[in-house]
């Protein structure tokens, strides 16, 4: 437990690179403010993505009925 408690983890997400004790990383990743924009911004492509896909299938299925 000792040995654990020297080893420090630096944060791998862009923008943060904060050196956390091994034993506090799990609870630095849950309020890393950069991991929490990258989960955000990644959402946001997402839903932007699955937006146009379905505007996409919406379009071709109105222009076979136009047929």
């Amino acid at each position: 437990m000792s040995f654990c408690s020297k080893i420090q983890l630096v944060c791998p997400v862009d923008g943060c690179n904060t050196a956390v004790p091994y034993l506090e990383f799990d609870e630095h990743k849950k309020r890393c403010l950069e991991l929490s924009m990258q989960k955000m911004t990644q959402i946001s492509h997402d839903e932007i993505s699955a937006r146009n896909e379905m505007l996409t299938r919406e379009l071709d299925e109105s222009k076979k009925n136009v047929e």
